[in-house]
């Protein structure tokens, strides 16, 4: 029994960012120490996951090329300014770190397409996010958001899949986000019966 339970929980993991993930595949990430031994130019994508990091090395910022980070698994709590300078950047995946708010420096990355928040302590998305044109999918699993701002409507046909999944909002709040993302895939666990 246990171990059909345990299939199970594992499967349900995989599932939730089965979306971001596989965007993920689409780009070959190096570590730091390779990328510091390449020519900055010809670095594209770079794993920092699980370092354990609660600030990012200043180096960093000479990588312009960058398409793809990997900054899941640490404890950042903002992110650079030097983070504009990145200008062709499409996926970000800063899952299960230490961010309270969604780093403002996120609304001027132009081109970004995936983006996953998950497994932060946000209780609050700023709006200047969703005037980000190009992305498809957010992920915010599992984070503690109570609402949405009303500017979030704007990603109705730009955002393919959005996870708001591990977080309780009621009955309303699930009927009007599904209503204002009618063309986007949603993700929300069963409503609650509460007031928010």
């Amino acid at each position: 029994m246990r171990f059909w339970l345990g299939i199970l929980f594992l499967s349900i993991i995989t599932s939730l960012n089965a979306q971001f993930d596989q965007a993920k595949e689409n780009y070959q990430f190096i570590s730091w120490e390779e990328a510091l031994s390449a020519h900055p130019d010809t670095v594209y994508a770079i794993d920092f996951s699980k370092s354990k990091l609660d600030s990012l090395p200043s180096e960093l910022q000479r990588f312009k090329n960058l398409k793809a980070l990997d900054l899941s698994k640490n404890k950042l709590t903002q992110l650079p300014v030097f983070f504009k300078e990145f200008k062709t950047l499409e996926l970000l995946d800063l899952f299960k770190n230490d961010f309270t708010i969604c780093p403002p420096v996120i609304n001027l990355l132009e081109e970004l397409k995936y983006l996953s928040l998950a497994k932060n302590s946000l209780d609050y998305l700023n709006p200047g996010i969703c005037s980000l044109q190009h992305l498809t999918v957010l992920d915010l699993y599992d984070c503690m958001l109570t609402t949405l701002p009303e500017e979030f409507a704007k990603f109705n046909g730009r955002l393919t899949y959005v996870d708001l999944r591990g977080q309780t909002f009621n009955k309303q709040f699930v009927e009007k986000w599904t209503s204002l993302l009618k063309d986007v895939e949603v993700k929300f666990d069963p409503p609650c019966n509460c007031k928010n």
